[in-house]
């Protein structure tokens, strides 16, 4: 009787530990799917926060595009301006100009120069 007895305390054992490894089983498993559903979770609010990030970013740029053609336009007319200002300058000083070159040339000074020692 006493084997009978052991037979069913180690049958009970097994049912018990059987028990606990199916409840260690199902505690696994619902950690498992409690992970899985908090990444996806995170994966959207990431794409979220990714989508509002790129909108801001467009915003941004087109805003400083429209600002930037406007710049780029009266930087255009005033680099025109100048270059006209410049070409007109040029015509009116050209012969003045020439003229005082040609003076310098044709002028001639002959002097000995100061780094020249005295020969005699």
């Amino acid at each position: 009787m006493a084997s009978a007895a052991q037979l069913d305390g180690v049958a009970q054992l097994q049912v018990a530990k059987a028990a606990a490894t199916a409840k260690i089983e199902e505690a696994r498993t619902r950690r498992i799917k409690k992970l899985k559903q908090a990444k996806s979770e995170a994966a959207v609010e990431a794409n979220l926060y990714k989508a509002e990030c790129e909108a801001a970013i467009k915003e941004l740029e087109q805003r400083h595009s429209k600002h930037n053609i406007k710049t780029g336009g009266r930087v255009e007319a005033f680099t025109e301006q100048a270059i006209q200002r410049l070409q007109q300058r040029y015509e009116e000083n050209k012969e003045t100009a020439l003229g005082e070159i040609i003076a310098q040339v044709l002028t001639i000074n002959p002097m000995v120069h100061r780094n020249a020692k005295n020969v005699q």
